[in-house]
């Protein structure tokens, strides 16, 4: 039986919500982790992968990137991810380049190029992206309407719900580190105050999201710069939490280098 204390730090499996307003930094501080020598398997939904441009050659040759064009109209984030972030995916998958798409048809009849995402074969040198956990909500729910106009019902939100849990499940499960991008929202909580939290299905989904994760991190601008906090005293109203107690202000420049350890082949 291994003993906790036996266990270095970069054999522990970290997952992590990232969220704040847009243009926050939260994009560019996950950016930074390839700088320490993590590979990041970046499932982009929402366009926002320009910001990786600024990161040095090495560190970009570490992001793999899936760009995913999702719409109201055709769902592709939803058709691809819980397909993809799936405890019962057993081997290889091809997107296809153009539109993100799994298996996608249209490519395949056409002969486009595809890419090869295979989750089984990544480890803690590895971490998922999920950028962002509001529009892989956004795209669920559309893909359960008939059409983009209608308005949601009760089964369509439930189901949204469904549909994430197989998402949360598969990360609680997961070999690989993982870390969802995400907005803030202002909602009532359980003892009846308001507190900002993340975006993820419905408010009501959204209160609990936070418990799935073994970091809860909050991005914002203070006094014209990027900051970020992850302890769970840190900001009045603000829902942030680490399970390692991580501070991640030690760390202004790279803030979730508090939480990942500097692999030796950076």
């Amino acid at each position: 039986m291994p003993v906790l204390s036996t266990i270095p730090p970069q054999n522990l499996r970290h997952t992590v919500l990232a969220y704040g307003p847009s243009k926050a930094g939260k994009t560019e501080s996950v950016g930074k982790l390839a700088t320490l020598g993590y590979n990041l398997h970046w499932f982009d939904v929402e366009d926002g992968a320009l910001t990786l441009s600024k990161l040095p050659e090495e560190a970009k040759r570490r992001i793999n990137l899936y760009s995913i064009r999702d719409t109201a109209e055709n769902s592709y984030a939803a058709k691809t991810l819980l397909k993809v972030l799936n405890w019962r995916n057993n081997g290889p998958k091809s997107l296809c380049v153009q539109h993100g798409l799994l298996d996608c048809p249209s490519c395949k009849k056409e002969e486009k190029p595809f890419d090869s995402f295979d989750i089984t074969k990544l480890g803690l040198n590895d971490i998922i992206v999920i950028d962002s956990l509001t529009q892989l909500s956004d795209s669920i729910l559309n893909s359960l309407l008939a059409s983009p106009e209608n308005k949601p019902e009760y089964d369509h939100w439930r189901n949204l719900g469904v549909k994430l849990d197989s998402v949360v499940d598969w990360m609680k499960a997961a070999t690989c580190h993982v870390i969802m991008i995400t907005h803030e929202q202002d909602i009532e909580m359980e003892d009846g105050r308001n507190k900002l939290t993340a975006v993820g299905g419905t408010k009501n989904y959204a209160r609990n999201l936070p418990r799935h994760f073994s970091h809860v991190v909050y991005f914002s601008v203070v006094n014209k710069a990027h900051t970020a906090q992850s302890k769970s005293v840190a900001l009045n109203g603000v829902v942030t939490g680490s399970r390692t107690d991580a501070d991640v202000t030690k760390d202004p420049t790279n803030p979730l280098g508090v939480i990942f350890p500097k692999l030796a082949t950076a």
